[in-house]
């Protein structure tokens, strides 16, 4: 940001009303963005925020086309009926200023209270009771469903087959609980399904290496034990 702010002080310590630069940005449409602008610095923000809460997924061009449109409207709106009065000093004093600021402020800290207090029983954004992802995850714990496939691959398969398969390659996926979760998305997202995967559990206190020296030597003694195992 240090190029375009420094390109800024320069165009307003030596801009002239006559020069190119100076037309085009005297020019009407340029003087209302720079009008609207802050506004719509203020906008953008929560907007794009709550559109990317509310998908599921990375949010589609169109929606996000959809709100920076909106934003200028908006920016617009607060322009004319917020902005700007408040910067006409004939409508509002500096005390009646700071003392709707000040409203404002408590009306926000007590509405944000209050949804912090409720969301731990009522979601504001997504419906879980609904949800049929989360519905069909209620029925393991909030470890179980990390280990359950991959405890059971581990168990029923400890080698790679012999046999001529459609799945020419192989990979061996060896870790803690990240390797866990790396196979649940395997699964899930049905991702190298050419591949014959076979895993193998290692404590995170315990890891690999791959080295010449002494194993032992890169693990606390307190688990020394429980890692040669």
């Amino acid at each position: 940001t240090l190029i375009p702010t420094l390109g800024t002080i320069l165009i307003i310590l030596f801009g002239d009303i006559q020069t190119f630069v100076g037309k085009l940005l005297s020019a009407r449409p340029l003087r209302w963005i720079g009008l609207i602008s802050y506004s719509a610095y203020l906008w953008h923000q929560p907007l794009l925020a709550f559109i990317r809460i509310r998908s599921n997924s990375t949010p589609q061009i169109l929606s996000l086309l959809i709100i920076i449109f909106s934003v200028f409207p908006l920016s617009i709106f607060s322009y004319i009926f917020i902005e700007k009065p408040f910067r006409n000093k004939a409508n509002f004093s500096r005390k009646q200023i700071f003392f709707i600021a000040f409203i404002a402020a408590v009306i926000t800290f007590f509405v944000a209270l209050f949804l912090i207090q409720t969301a731990t029983t009522q979601t504001l954004l997504n419906d879980k009771l609904n949800d049929p992802y989360l519905s069909d995850l209620k029925k393991y714990g909030h470890w179980q469903y990390v280990v359950r496939d991959f405890d059971a691959l581990e168990k029923k398969t400890k080698t790679f087959s012999n046999q001529t398969s459609t799945k020419t390659k192989k990979l061996i996926l060896i870790g803690d609980s990240f390797a866990q979760d790396f196979y649940n998305m395997i699964i899930e997202g049905k991702h190298l399904i050419n591949y014959e995967i076979r895993v193998h559990f290692i404590f995170s206190r315990c890891q690999i290496y791959m080295g010449s020296e002494d194993r032992r030597e890169f693990i606390e003694a307190k688990h020394r034990q429980a890692c040669t195992n």
